[in-house]
């Protein structure tokens, strides 16, 4: 079923005129209208020193740089509306210097917009009322990895060749040296180009190979679908650690606006803890972790 919103004006003016194949075709033709390739950029984000001696350590991510006809501008999601923190369609990466560039497509009647609400209705069918926040918020910390899986065929049967040949990237020489130019310059939002592209991988993506998804793809879908219900939170991108440390690994997580964090990949949900001695790092399930003050996407216009 098509969502209202929908321009007939690109498909023909009788359903008599085309068969149901044409037809279906145009459709898609219709929903495509996204780019296959992304350029790639680079952000230093984040900046941080565990003892007044130390130098400051700097945290460098790769992400979508803009398009270049102008289609598109960079947005900080350390700034996003917690009411709305989302766009309709928008490109982010995990951060890696290997990852991938995800399309998210939420506009009416996309194959993400349709595997959304889908799961949102099957919420409904477990007796989960749409306005009973602590409900949901208890099931996404519970069954998010699952509906990857549970959702799958749901998938596949709409979509006969839905998996992309896509494999992590290392970066080029190019790439490499502007990752790690960051000396002497402030954390922002700002996303230097590198001269490279890769594949954009619609997020449905994970859908169909839900083995490759990870914390980010986790706290991400668990995002669209609280703001979905209206739930006003904050997705976060950052790092964790045994404990606070310059070794550390890329986690994303949800902050609720009632003060507590929903990780849907480690399964909690529970008030903040700031670490006594750092501050800003936040106790995890058996380690801690820090939000970036930075972190640029791609908005698609």
């Amino acid at each position: 079923m098509l969502a209202s919103g929908v321009v007939f004006a690109a498909l023909p003016s009788r359903a008599s005129d085309i068969g149901a194949e044409s037809c279906r075709d145009a459709l898609k033709s219709f929903f495509k209208r996204n780019p296959e390739k992304i350029q790639v950029g680079v952000a230093h984000v984040h900046s941080y020193k565990l003892d007044a001696d130390d130098g400051p350590y700097t945290v460098s991510v790769v992400v979508p740089a803009p398009f270049k006809d102008g289609a598109s501008k960079i947005a900080d999601l350390v700034q996003a509306d917690p009411k709305k923190p989302w766009p309709e369609r928008f490109v982010i990466s995990d951060g890696d210097p290997g990852s991938q560039m995800i399309l998210v497509d939420q506009r009416p009647g996309s194959s993400l917009s349709i595997q959304l609400d889908g799961i949102l209705a099957d919420m409904q069918k477990r007796g989960i009322e749409a306005d009973d926040t602590e409900a949901i918020l208890k099931d996404l910390r519970d069954n998010t990895k699952q509906y990857y899986e549970s959702f799958k065929a749901n998938y596949l049967r709409g979509h006969q060749d839905p998996v992309l040949k896509t494999k992590p990237q290392d970066l080029g020489d190019k790439g490499l040296e502007v990752f790690q130019d960051f000396m002497g310059k402030k954390p922002s939002a700002k996303v230097i180009g590198t001269g490279e592209t890769r594949p954009a991988v619609p997020f449905e993506h994970y859908f169909a190979k839900p083995e490759d998804t990870m914390c980010f793809h986790n706290a991400l879908l668990a995002s669209l679908l609280l703001q979905r219900l209206r739930i006003p939170h904050r997705f976060r991108t950052g790092f964790a650690a045994e404990v606070p440390s310059y070794e550390n690994t890329g986690h994303s997580l949800i902050e609720v606006a009632d003060g507590r964090m929903l990780d849907p990949t480690w399964s909690f949900l529970k008030p903040i803890k700031k670490h006594a001695e750092h501050p800003d790092w936040i106790r995890g399930a058996s380690w801690w972790w820090t939000p970036h003050d930075h972190y640029p996407y791609l908005i698609m216009e």
